[in-house]
């Protein structure tokens, strides 16, 4: 479980920082006139994290830390049983706190 290895505290820091990480490479990349490689730029900036990652989350829990990361849409961060033609929800990961949930489920 997730909590046994990062507290919640220091989880939302963890997701806080890199979101903003990410909204200042954007910024910088629209300021640039879009004309710098933002995908490098971010990997470049955000290799510190990636190293200590490995030590607190799983490949799994990485998946789905990424996910609301850099796919995150309000109201839209949903996830569905994938073995049924039906659209079954899950799961609904609109804040940290839900993401924390789904992580530390049993």
């Amino acid at each position: 479980m997730l909590k046994d290895k990062i507290s919640k505290e220091d989880f939302v820091k963890y997701i806080k920082e890199s979101q903003e990480v990410s909204k200042l490479v954007h910024k910088v990349y629209e300021a640039s006139g879009r004309t710098i490689d933002i995908i490098n730029l971010e990997d470049e900036l955000t290799k510190p994290f990636r190293i200590i990652e490995k030590n607190f989350f799983n490949e799994v829990e990485l998946d789905y830390i990424n996910w609301f990361l850099y796919e995150y849409k309000e109201g839209n961060m949903k996830i569905y049983k994938a073995e049924t033609n039906k659209e079954v929800v899950l799961a609904e990961l609109n804040t940290i706190d839900d993401l924390w949930n789904w992580l530390n489920k049993e």
